[in-house]
């Protein structure tokens, strides 16, 4: 999954160097993984609401 989102960050032009080195890339991972979370959770609610 990690290197999934590295990928997917150089495409955006993140300079892979510095994803290396930069320690807030952890809070980037964790984000983009509760980013996720809430998308997995809210929208079939939101989907169910609607029906």
């Amino acid at each position: 999954m990690v290197n999934a989102i590295d990928k997917f960050l150089i495409k955006l032009d993140f300079d892979r160097e510095e994803l290396i080195r930069d320690k807030s890339r952890h809070y980037l991972y964790a984000g983009i993984g509760v980013l996720l979370l809430v998308n997995i959770i809210f929208i079939p609610l939101a989907i169910i609401e609607f029906l």
